[in-house]
């Protein structure tokens, strides 16, 4: 499974950056748990723009692991 943690998942300039070390679906969910993203992913580096989302709480699941994301 992916483990997604704070020192793999970077926010910079409106992006989401992360190493995954394998193939996996990537979903992003608001805090109301509505789908707002979804893509599945090779291994490597990804990135995500968030530029347009508005400021809050999102959530980013891969495989089983979850993490929330701040976006102000």
């Amino acid at each position: 499974d992916i483990n997604l943690t704070k020192e793999e998942v970077a926010f910079m300039n409106g992006e989401l950056k992360m190493q995954i070390n394998k193939a996996t679906m990537l979903s992003l969910y608001d805090a109301g748990g509505r789908l707002i993203w979804k893509k599945r992913v090779n291994p490597g580096l990804q990135n995500i723009s968030i530029r347009n989302y508005t400021a809050g709480i999102y959530f980013l699941k891969a495989g089983t692991t979850t993490e929330k994301i701040l976006v102000q």
